[in-house]
């Protein structure tokens, strides 16, 4: 079937690639339609989307979703059962979908947790993250507004108070939250401030 699928996609690609062109100009200029005619962008936006199915190899398409959603690369199994699901006739939204659903999106999710926050999630916030998830955002925007919250912030306010027995300044808490939002653990933060200059200083006045 991925054969005939692969086939298939290549003799209708220019074709496919025209649609998916000519859906991207008209979504460009809705906004200068008058309110009756704006009521058939639905109808554009659905064929954009359904001509993009036909020109996108699956397989890379998988790979990519299973990336931006789990941080890590999908074993050949779970291609494989991917593009089964394609050969079915699922559409690449519902795959997303089924994949926000997964074990690993939801572990992804409370890894993000334990790094930033050193909890685990609520099991509503948990499902309101797998949700975003499955309409398009990617971990490292879910890791980005964790990163960014009231809490997160809070956290990093403790342990400058804790380490350095001050409150962290505004460029302080932007430099910490920016390095979470890159991959840096609450633990590594509070490492990195410990060994400051400043943190230094502090310890030698008290000697």
């Amino acid at each position: 079937m991925n054969f005939l699928y692969s086939s298939f996609v290549q003799k209708n690609r220019p074709v496919a690639a025209g649609m998916v062109r000519m859906a991207t100009m008209a979504v460009a200029v809705v906004p200068m339609l008058p309110p009756t005619a704006i009521a058939f962008f639905p109808a554009t936006v659905q064929a954009q989307s359904e001509a993009r199915e036909l020109v996108e190899d699956p397989e890379t398409r998988i790979r990519q979703m299973y990336e931006e959603m789990t941080g890590e690369e999908p074993t050949p199994e779970i291609v494989e059962k991917y593009l089964q699901a394609r050969d079915r006739g699922w559409r690449f939204d519902r795959i997303r979908r089924r994949m926000a659903g997964s074990s690993a999106a939801q572990t992804a999710v409370e890894t993000i947790y334990q790094e930033i926050l050193e909890r685990q999630p609520e099991d509503e916030v948990l499902g309101s993250w797998l949700e975003a998830l499955a309409e398009g955002w990617t971990l490292d925007e879910v890791r980005e507004e964790v990163a960014n919250t009231l809490e997160a912030k809070a956290l990093i306010n403790r342990i400058y108070q804790e380490v350095l027995d001050r409150q962290a300044d505004y460029k302080g808490i932007q430099t910490w939250t920016d390095a979470l939002a890159r991959g840096w653990t609450l633990a590594e933060v509070r490492e990195e401030i410990a060994a400051s200059a400043e943190a230094r200083e502090n310890r030698e006045s008290e000697e």
